[in-house]
């Protein structure tokens, strides 16, 4: 964003409520000024503001903060991830059942992956991430699904503004690569994280479909040596998975009922 249009105090409280996440859903007053480094007054103040329309509420016991009622009734609000979400969810489970590996679901955010559903692995090692958390699109399975949705103008403006981060040897580092990448991914109906933002970690994942773009990308995180050993069988559940999910979302759609 451009500096000139920043609201610093608007920024600070939108970064106070996106503390509160799966590992912390309660905060004290002294976690949350510790957290952001904000000073004493500042913090007060925010909190108290946010506190005052209920988008966050107090534990009278505890003496601890969370999300209040008004970030539901705003979540309720956005129909369209609520229905991915109801949709998705249980087919997500149901390739979990099957597979018994990491499930995830998102969607793209601003040029990042937002993480709206995650089901954990039953298997002794598992993949940590959460419901919530946004990770950059280019070296994710999910993200790159997002990706090649979108047209090369596009792609090009996520890259000018949130640069191709390096994670691993593995990682995409320049749009002539990611464009590249990208295109196979269109043509295949799949992507494949090759340790790309974590070693030891691949993924396979596919695109939700509705009126013939990607609006949600589920994928399956599973350790490499696990991953090679049935990278076939990953891929095709992970594709299917996506396909059912794309059709009962063509059924909830009301225009297409008419």
């Amino acid at each position: 964003m451009d500096q000139k249009y920043k609201i610093k105090v608007l920024e600070k409280a939108l970064k106070v409520m996106e503390l509160f996440g799966e590992e912390d859903k309660e905060l004290t007053a002294t976690e949350i000024q510790g957290l952001l480094n904000l000073n004493k007054t500042s913090t007060f103040r925010i909190i108290k503001n946010l506190e005052e329309y209920g988008y966050l509420e107090r534990d009278p016991e505890s003496l601890k903060y969370r999300l209040g009622i008004k970030i539901y009734y705003l979540g309720s609000l956005v129909k369209p991830y609520v229905n991915l979400r109801k949709a998705a969810k249980p087919l997500l489970e149901e390739m979990n059942r099957q597979c018994e590996e990491t499930v995830h679901l998102a969607v793209l955010s601003k040029g990042e992956s937002l993480y709206l559903e995650k089901i954990e692995g039953k298997k002794t090692i598992r993949v940590m991430t959460s419901r919530g958390v946004k990770l950059p699109a280019h070296c994710s399975g999910v993200g790159k699904v997002l990706l090649a949705g979108l047209d090369s103008e596009e792609v090009s403006e996520i890259v000018s503004q949130r640069g191709l981060e390096k994670f691993t040897d593995n990682t995409i580092t320049s749009l002539d690569e990611l464009s590249r990448e990208l295109q196979r991914v269109r043509q295949q109906g799949y992507a494949v994280d090759n340790e790309e933002i974590e070693d030891g970690l691949k993924c396979a994942a596919a695109p939700v479909m509705m009126n013939g773009r990607p609006v949600a990308a589920i994928s399956l995180s599973v350790p490499k040596d696990r991953f090679d050993e049935k990278e076939a069988s990953f891929i095709s559940l992970v594709k299917d998975t996506a396909e059912d999910i794309s059709e009962l979302l063509r059924q909830m759609d009301p225009a297409r009922r008419r």
